[in-house]
């Protein structure tokens, strides 16, 4: 019997879904957030994760099994989607999802492929650097990944007893302490310098405890811990963008960095090498509220192209982007909001997330 994690924002389709492969034999869990699933999986740590790639709380999918594969390296992963994309399959592939799945399918495909999933197992292997135990109350440890092993010098096949046989707390802090803040420990040999934060569950007997080799200190900000703690992003990784981003660059590399750099901050992002992937991804979505659109992406100026988003959506938000600076013509157009190219990381974030210009045009 495997271990299934269902992750959809839709309840009845979890279910439907929950059903299906329960009568396989698998034990199945479900969640509908994207937080949900990441609590309910590092304590089930599934087998396999069935998960939408676009979710409500701004963590997509893929987002999820990066978070669950800390925990377990060997996850297989489904992925489905309404929202197909070459950009999205290139990612899933780069992953190593299992497989990719386009909205509508049959039940009887989901059971295929999570059969077919469960029959090729991937390797375990090297991951991040975050270690993660599951402690009960007692201070017993119940699981331990391979990154905590590493730095805990634990055999694999060993189970420790507890936590306080294998490390020690640096200086007269209490362990709840770490519940708030990252404290200093140090492994039971002396050997290894850490950091240690832990997440207490409500609703279950046990805690999650994340170790941090000193030399990766800069992982307590790395938006995979912070969703593995519960938390939300802080500083650096706390913008909020009302809707949906799509970009449309015919530069891979543009499209890739720019995805990647918006998706730490937790911004729902499309991408689209052509204007017409760009236009069937506009109409698929309705919550695609910004349009990055490069203007030196085609021969002939994509001004048809603009008055076809504004004709579509009136309110959506244009930001352009090019290398010339002539864009009298697309001011005109209501296209005030630009990034000359090259940009960077914080020319970027700092547009995406000012409030929209205002212009006239159209």
């Amino acid at each position: 019997m495997a271990k299934i994690l269902i992750l959809d924002d839709d309840q009845d389709y979890c279910e439907e879904l929950s059903f299906a492969l329960g009568r396989e034999g698998h034990d199945v869990l479900c969640a509908t957030t994207a937080q949900g699933a990441i609590a309910t999986g590092s304590l089930f740590r599934p087998d396999v994760l069935v998960t939408d790639w676009m979710l409500r709380d701004r963590i997509d999918g893929l987002a999820v099994a990066e978070v669950l594969e800390i925990l377990n390296s060997a996850l297989q992963v489904v992925l489905i989607t309404g929202f197909a994309s070459t950009d999205l399959r290139c990612n899933a592939k780069y992953q190593e999802v299992f497989a990719f799945i386009e909205k509508p399918f049959q039940l009887g495909q989901i059971r295929r492929t999570v059969q077919e999933a469960l029959n090729q197992p991937k390797p375990a292997q090297d991951c991040v650097p975050i270690g993660v135990l599951e402690v009960d109350s007692t201070g017993e440890i119940i699981f331990a990944n391979r990154p905590a092993r590493k730095l805990l010098s634990l055999d694999q096949g060993a189970r420790p007893s507890t936590i306080s046989s294998v490390l020690r707390l640096v200086g007269d802090v209490p362990f709840a302490a770490a519940e708030q803040r990252w404290i200093g420990a140090v492994s039971s040999d002396g050997l290894t310098k850490m950091n240690l934060r832990c997440r207490r569950y409500n609703d279950v007997d046990s805690s999650l405890v994340l170790l941090l080799a000193q030399e990766n200190a800069s992982y307590m900000y790395d938006p995979l811990v912070y969703h593995l703690l519960g938390l939300h992003p802080v500083g650096p990784h706390a913008l909020t963008v009302e809707g949906h981003l799509l970009i449309i660059d015919s530069f891979e590399q543009t499209r890739r960095v720019a995805a990647e750099l918006l998706r730490e901050y937790n911004c729902v992002c499309h991408t689209a090498q052509t204007h017409a992937e760009g236009w069937r991804l506009f109409e698929k979505d309705p919550e695609i509220r910004h349009v990055i659109l490069n203007f030196e992406m085609s021969r002939t100026k994509p001004i048809d192209f603009i008055r076809k988003l504004k004709k579509a959506r009136p309110d959506i938000r244009i930001i352009g982007t090019s290398s010339y600076g002539d864009r009298a013509e697309y001011v005109e157009l209501g296209v005030v909001d630009f990034l000359p190219n090259p940009w960077s990381d914080e020319d970027l974030i700092q547009l995406v997330g000012a409030k929209p210009s205002t212009a006239g045009g159209m």
